[in-house]
């Protein structure tokens, strides 16, 4: 028997992890973009003008309320979506009707981190009729939906926490175009007085001419777009850290419990490989931990392996061997090699020849 890294199901499941990350950021940028427009929408409806303090003139514009109630509830909706996107379902009614309402629903899949999941499971029990030309064990259902809930609890926390530091930087980030607004107001009133009160005017006059014509004005519609659109891109990089971190995450979990349930890797006589992706972006911590010096594969027990997402916070230099991802953007994947067989430098699995 013999079977080519390219071929191994383990090698499809990394290239549909992959695909997976790649929907997430997209899908943010498309999130990100329809919140922004919602944003400034409703600000507009608003009448989101703040000129001078109520001292200078007696026709004040009107005061925008307080800028919470306006935004919150828009990043909430769009975070719901967002939600829905990584949980399907299991998400909840609400994540599901706002991404429908904001049109993300149909534009990508419902529930990365249960595909990558079930999806890992699959490749375990492909590989295992590949190799015994029979269907792979069931596994207990009990224990998949088990796990699917875990994994929705464990990645709530990192869901929430975004959710707060994303609402509080665009809420920043248009209280600052606001009052750069109303500081122009007041300098630019401040300066037509005193010309005013320099051509003879009196006092009140001065002002009141001052505050007819001058930052009466909206805060600039361009500023607070630019705004927003700064403040998301700076919570982009933080999806796609997050959203790449769960998602390889919960495939790894999958893995993990297929290789114990259908290999019976509970052994340390059951043994195992990483297989890396060799091209330019391989990176030599991988490369150290999948190969002996002389290019050959090491083999490893199940129980070698720490659990996924050990090495994430930590410098390069303190990476430890991992069920895969090994880091952030990892694309390696672990292989059960059954007695008999080895994996030969090119990442070929093969009957070992008997003399």
């Amino acid at each position: 028997m013999k079977i080519i890294q390219k071929d191994l199901p383990q090698s499809k499941n990394i290239k549909f992890i992959i695909s997976l990350e790649k929907q997430a950021v997209a899908a943010f940028k498309y999130v990100s973009a329809s919140m922004t427009k919602e944003i400034v929408a409703g600000l507009r409806a608003e009448r989101l003008i703040k000129s001078l303090p109520k001292g200078w003139t007696g026709e004040v514009n009107k005061v925008a309320p307080d800028l919470g109630e306006i935004i919150s509830p828009v990043i909430k909706k769009h975070m719901d979506a967002l939600r829905w996107l990584l949980y399907g379902d299991m998400a909840g009614k609400d994540a599901k009707a706002a991404a429908k309402a904001i049109g993300l629903k149909g534009k990508s899949i419902a529930g990365l981190l249960p595909s990558a999941y079930l999806q890992s499971i699959d490749a375990q029990r492909d590989y295992y009729s590949v190799l015994n030309g029979v269907a792979a064990p069931e596994m207990g259902k009990g224990m998949i939906f088990g796990s699917l809930k875990e994994i929705l609890a464990r990645t709530r926390k990192f869901i929430d926490e975004f959710t707060l530091k994303t609402t509080n930087s665009v809420i920043e980030s248009v209280q600052v175009q606001i009052d750069q607004h109303n500081y122009d107001n007041l300098s630019d009133s401040m300066e037509a007085a005193h010309e005013g009160l320099g051509e003879g005017m009196s006092g009140r006059d001065a002002v009141s001419r001052a505050t007819e014509g001058a930052g009466l004005g909206s805060v600039n519609t361009d500023a607070v777009v630019s705004a927003i659109e700064g403040a998301m891109t700076k919570a982009e990089g933080g999806w796609e850290f997050l959203s790449k971190n769960n998602i390889g995450t919960s495939s790894a979990v999958g893995t993990h419990q297929a290789m114990v349930e259908i290999f019976g890797a509970k052994s340390d006589d059951i043994k195992a490989v990483l297989i890396t992706s060799e091209d330019e972006r391989l990176c030599d911590s991988c490369d150290k931990f999948s190969k002996n010096s002389d290019g050959s594969f090491i083999y490893y027990s199940l129980s070698d392996f720490k659990p996924s997402g050990y090495n994430y916070g930590k410098k390069k230099k303190d990476w430890d061997l991992t069920v895969p991802p090994v880091h952030i953007n990892c694309r390696c994947s672990i292989v059960h090699v059954p007695p008999g067989m080895t994996v030969l430098p090119n990442g070929t699995i093969t009957s070992i020849r008997k003399a």
